[in-house]
C-alpha cells in the first residue's frame, strides 16, 4: 500500500481508536472514516461517544484525531480530491471559511435522520453545509462574595462596568482569543442597537469600560485562574468551564444574561469527496443516545433536542428558544473593520 500524508494520519489512530471503543478486532485495516477534533478530554468524550456509536450502530471503522480546525482545514485542501478527514469540525470563522472554499457537500434531511430534533438555526444558519451539535453559552462568571447582585442582561453589565461598579476587576476576550467578535462585540453591539455593519454605539460602550478590565484574556484558562487568586471579580465567559470552576468554588457564579447567551458553538460537516458512509458517521454526532455520554463527560450542551442531561446539569442547560444566535456571515463580512476598530478604540 503506499503510504500517502491520509493512509499515515489514519493508521496513526487506528490503536486509540480500537482502545477507545473497546473493539476486540486484531489492529490490521486502518479506519475507515476520519474527523478532526479539538485535543483533551474533548477529544476523549468525542472518540468514546460518537465514534463508538457509529461503530457500534454500523461495524465500521472511525477515528477522531487531535487536529485544531485551522490546521486541519488546511489539510483538506492541500490533499483534495482525496482529503485526510471525511468530516471536519470547526467552530464558526473556520466554518464559514470551509462553506466558503467549496469543501463541504450540502446536507439533504435523508442524509441525517436526527436532524428533525434540531432546532432549525443550528443547520440553516450555514447555508445546510454544516450542523451544530455541541455548543457553549456565553453569560458572566463572577464571585459572590464581591458581587452579591451580578448584570442580568449586556447592557447592565457595560453600563456597570463603565460605572466602575465592579472595580478593575473585570475579565474580557483580546482581539487574539477566539470567537472575540461572537461572544463580547456582537453581544454589546446588538444590546445597544448596533449592527455589525454599523456598531458604532457597540464600540463606545466597550471604550468606556476599558478602564475597569483587569484583563485581556487570550486563553480560556486564564479567566479561572484570576478568579480564584482574586484578581478579577467577573468576565465574560462560557457556561461549561464557568460550571466546572463553580463546583469546585461554591463562592463563584456563573449567570446567562436575560435577553439571551451568546450561541458560541462547534459545527460538523461532510467533507466533499468523502464515502457515503461519513453521513453516518455525522450523524451520530447528532444523536441523542450518542451524546448522553458526551455531555456527561465535557459539561457542555448539545443542540439535540431530545437528549437526557444528568441532574447535575438539567438546571444549567439554557433553553435554545433563549439562546443568541451571533450572525456569523455578517460579522465575518466585517470583521477586518471590526478589528481595527477594537484595536484603536479598545486596545486589548
Amino acid at each position: 500500500m503506499q503510504m500517502n500524508r491520509r493512509n499515515l494520519l489514519k493508521a496513526g489512530g487506528a490503536l486509540g481508536a480500537l482502545m477507545l471503543t473497546g473493539a476486540g478486532r486484531a489492529l490490521a485495516a486502518a479506519p475507515k472514516l476520519t474527523v478532526n477534533t479539538y485535543g483533551g478530554l474533548y477529544a476523549k468524550a468525542v472518540n468514546e461517544n460518537f465514534v463508538a456509536h457509529y461503530i457500534k450502530q454500523t461495524g465500521g471503522e472511525a477515528v477522531a484525531v487531535v487536529d485544531i480546525p485551522s490546521a486541519a482545514l488546511s489539510k483538506i485542501r492541500a490533499t483534495m480530491p482525496k482529503p485526510d478527514y471525511d468530516l471536519y469540525i470547526a467552530t464558526a470563522n473556520d466554518t464559514l471559511r470551509a462553506i466558503e472554499l467549496g469543501l463541504v457537500e450540502e446536507i439533504a434531511p435523508a442524509d441525517l435522520p436526527d436532524l428533525v430534533n434540531l432546532p432549525e438555526p443550528s443547520y440553516a444558519q450555514w447555508g445546510n453545509k454544516a450542523v451544530s451539535f455541541s455548543y457553549g453559552t456565553g453569560g458572566f462568571l463572577y464571585d459572590t462574595r464581591k458581587i452579591p447582585n451580578p448584570p442580568r442582561t449586556w447592557v447592565e453589565f457595560a453600563e456597570r462596568t463603565a460605572k466602575g461598579e465592579f472595580g478593575r476587576a473585570v475579565a474580557i476576550p483580546s482581539a487574539n482569543q477566539a470567537g472575540v467578535l461572537e461572544a463580547c462585540v456582537f453581544p454589546i453591539v446588538h444590546a445597544f442597537g448596533g449592527t455589525m455593519a454599523n456598531p458604532d454605539i457597540g464600540f463606545k460602550k466597550l471604550a468606556a469600560m476599558t478602564p475597569y478590565v483587569a484583563k485581556f484574556y487570550s486563553d480560556m484558562s486564564e479567566v479561572v485562574q484570576l478568579m480564584a487568586t482574586g484578581e478579577i471579580a467577573i468576565a465574560i465567559y462560557v457556561d461549561g468551564r464557568s460550571w466546572a470552576f463553580v463546583d469546585q468554588n461554591p463562592w463563584a457564579n456563573f449567570i446567562v444574561p436575560e435577553k439571551g447567551g451568546t450561541f458560541q458553538s462547534s459545527q460538523i460537516m461532510k467533507v466533499k469527496n468523502s464515502p457515503a458512509d461519513a453521513w453516518k458517521l455525522m450523524n451520530a454526532f447528532i444523536n441523542a443516545d450518542a451524546a448522553k455520554g458526551f455531555v456527561a463527560m465535557i459539561k457542555y450542551p448539545v443542540t439535540n433536542t431530545k437528549v437526557v442531561y444528568p441532574e447535575s446539569m438539567k438546571n444549567r442547560v439554557t433553553n435554545p428558544k433563549d439562546i443568541l444566535y451571533p450572525p456569523f456571515a455578517e460579522i465575518a463580512k466585517n470583521t477586518p473593520a471590526l478589528i481595527e476598530r477594537w484595536n484603536k478604540e479598545v486596545g486589548g
